[in-house]
C-alpha cells in the first residue's frame, strides 16, 4: 500500500499500537496526525520525536479541517457513534480500523506476528532487536513506542493481539504464541472459546509457527512447528543456571538483563522466531550471527511500561511494568524476588476492566499478596466498557489482600507513598491507567528527600 504524500488522521492516535502504527506510516512518507481523549499518554512523547501532531479530544471540524485521505481508527470506538469517524463518512473519506491496516499491510510485506496472552510485547521487542543485531530492517508495529528500522523494511514485526479475534485479519509468514491463559473474559466467556481463538490463529501462518510451553493448540501441516519452553525434553529450550539460562539447540549461556524464567522463555521465542525467518528468506545463521542474535535478546533492558526501570533515589528502586493478569503479575514478582531477595517489595496496582477484575479476583488477591506491601488504585475501565453494574471494584482486591490500601485518587497515594517508602525498598507501579506517572512523580518525591 503506497501512503508517501497522502494525509492519514488517527482517531486513538495514543493507543500503543495506534501510535506505532502512526510513525510508520509516517516513515514511509504519509502526513500523520491525529487526535485522542487526552494528549498526555506517554506514547504522545513517542509520536513527538517523530513530529506527529496530536489533538486532545474529538472535533469534526478539525478532521474535516485536514483534508485526510484516509481515516484510521482505533477498533476501541464504535465509527457510528464516534463524532470524528461519522464526519468522515459523511464526507466520503475511506475509514479503516487498526487491525484492518495491519491486515493489509502484512498481505503484501513479510511479517512475523506475536500473539500470546502474556509476553506479546516484551518478545516483539526482542525479535526487533535480533533483526537489527543481524542487519534486517523491521517496521515496528507492537503494543510499546519503540524504534525500528528505517524503510524500506524487509519485515514486519506485528504484535498480534487476541482481542475480539484481531489477530485473525493478520497474514504471518512466521507466528509465534507465547503463552495461552485464560483473558479478555467479556469476549472469550470460557477457556475453550480463547483456545479456539488461538488455534485458529496458528493455522494463519504459511512458513513456521513457534509455541511456548503452555501454548497447547492443533497446528496445520506443511509448515515448520517449533515448541519451545523451559526446561523438558524439547530441543528448544531455556535450562536455568543459577542466575544464567542455556537456550538450546543452540548452547549459548549468559544472564539477561530483566530477570525472570518468562524472560528467558520469551527470548527463546524470539530466536526461534528470527532464525525461522531468516531460513524463509534462504539465509542459514552462522555461528556468530547466532552469538549476536542471542546478545541482542539476552541484553533486553525492558520497554516503557515492560519492567521499565525508571530511576533510584533515596535507596529506592523505582520500576513500572504493564502486568494486568495475575500470571503476569506472579511471574513479574517472582522476577523481582530472584534478582533482589533482600529488598521490602511494594506494589502499586491499577485493575484493568471491570469484566477481568471480577472473573479474576481471587487469583489478583493470591498474586498481589505475594509482595510485602500493596497499593490499589480504581479500576482502569475500557473504551468498550459501557457500565460496570454489579461487577468487582478495587476495594473487593483490598478486602482479599491483608494491609493493602485502596486509594481512590492518585494524589492520595502518591502522598502516602512518598512518605512512607524508604532505602532498601523495591517500589514498582503495575497495571493500567495512569500510575507510570505516579512512579515519575514518586521518584522526583525521593529525589527531593536526598536534598
Amino acid at each position: 500500500m503506497d501512503v508517501k504524500g497522502k494525509r492519514i488522521y488517527c482517531v486513538g492516535i495514543c493507543g500503543t499500537g495506534m501510535s506505532s502504527l502512526a510513525v510508520h506510516l509516517a516513515s514511509l512518507g504519509a502526513q500523520v496526525e491525529g487526535s485522542d481523549n487526552s494528549a498526555g499518554y506517554y506514547t504522545a512523547e513517542f509520536l513527538a520525536e517523530h513530529s506527529i501532531p496530536v489533538h486532545a479530544g474529538c472535533s469534526r471540524h478539525r478532521l474535516l479541517n485536514a483534508s485526510p485521505d484516509l481515516v484510521l481508527y482505533s477498533a476501541a470506538y464504535d465509527p457510528n457513534s464516534h463524532e470524528e469517524l461519522r464526519a468522515a463518512q459523511e464526507h466520503g473519506v475511506p475509514c479503516i480500523s487498526y487491525p484492518d491496516m495491519l491486515s493489509v499491510l502484512s498481505r503484501h510485506t513479510s511479517s512475523i506476528c506475536v500473539a500470546g496472552s502474556h509476553g506479546k510485547t516484551t518478545t516483539s521487542v526482542m525479535v526487533l532487536r535480533g533483526l537489527d543485531a543481524l542487519g534486517v530492517s523491521a517496521a515496528a508495529l507492537i503494543g510499546t513506542s519503540f524504534r525500528g528500522g528505517t524503510p524500506p523494511y524487509d519485515v514486519l514485526v506485528i504484535e498480534a493481539c487476541e482481542y475480539r479475534r484481531h489477530f485473525l485479519k493478520y497474514h504471518p509468514d512466521i507466528a509465534v504464541i507465547t503463552s495461552l491463559d485464560h483473558d479478555h473474559v467479556d469476549c472469550y466467556p470460557t477457556m475453550r472459546e480463547c483456545t479456539e481463538a488461538f488455534q485458529a490463529f496458528a493455522y494463519r501462518a504459511s512458513s513456521a509457527l513457534v509455541l511456548g510451553r503452555t501454548a497447547d493448540v492443533q497446528h496445520p501441516q506443511g509448515i515448520t512447528v517449533i515448541p519451545c519452553g523451559l526446561g523438558g525434553q524439547q530441543e528448544y529450550r531455556a535450562e536455568p543456571m543459577s542466575e544464567k539460562y542455556t537456550l538450546h539447540p543452540w548452547g549459548l549461556a549468559g544472564a539477561f538483563l530483566v530477570p525472570g524464567d518468562h524472560i528467558a522463555e520469551d527470548a527463546l521465542a524470539a530466536m526461534a522466531a528470527v532464525t525461522s525467518w531468516c531460513r524463509k528468506q534462504g539465509r542459514v545463521l552462522g555461528n556468530g550471527e547466532i552469538q549476536k542474535l542471542f546478545d541482542a535478546v539476552r541484553s533486553y533492558p525492558g520497554a516503557r511500561r515492560r519492567f521499565e526501570s525508571v530511576g533510584e533515589a533515596s535507596g529506592v528502586l523505582v520500576y513500572d511494568d504493564y502486568a494486568h493478569h495475575p500470571r503476569e503479575i506472579e511471574a513479574v514478582i517472582s522476577g523481582i524476588r530472584d534478582r533482589w531477595p533482600h529488598r521490602r517489595l511494594v506494589v502499586d496496582f491499577v485493575p484493568h476492566t471491570f469484566s477481568r477484575t471480577a472473573f479474576f479476583l481471587d487469583d489478583f488477591a493470591q498474586a498481589l499478596s505475594l509482595a510485602d506491601e500493596v497499593i490499589l488504585q480504581d479500576i482502569y475501565p475500557s473504551q468498550r466498557e459501557q457500565g460496570h453494574g454489579a461487577e468487582a471494584d478495587s476495594g473487593d482486591i483490598a478486602a482479599l489482600v491483608p494491609g493493602s490500601r485502596w486509594f481512590r485518587d492518585y494524589d492520595s497515594s502518591f502522598r502516602y507513598l512518598a512518605g512512607s517508602l524508604k532505602s532498601g525498598d523495591f517500589f514498582i507501579t503495575m497495571g493500567a491507567g495512569e500510575n507510570r506517572n505516579l512512579s515519575f512523580r514518586v521518584l522526583d518525591a525521593l529525589r527531593h528527600r536526598e536534598g
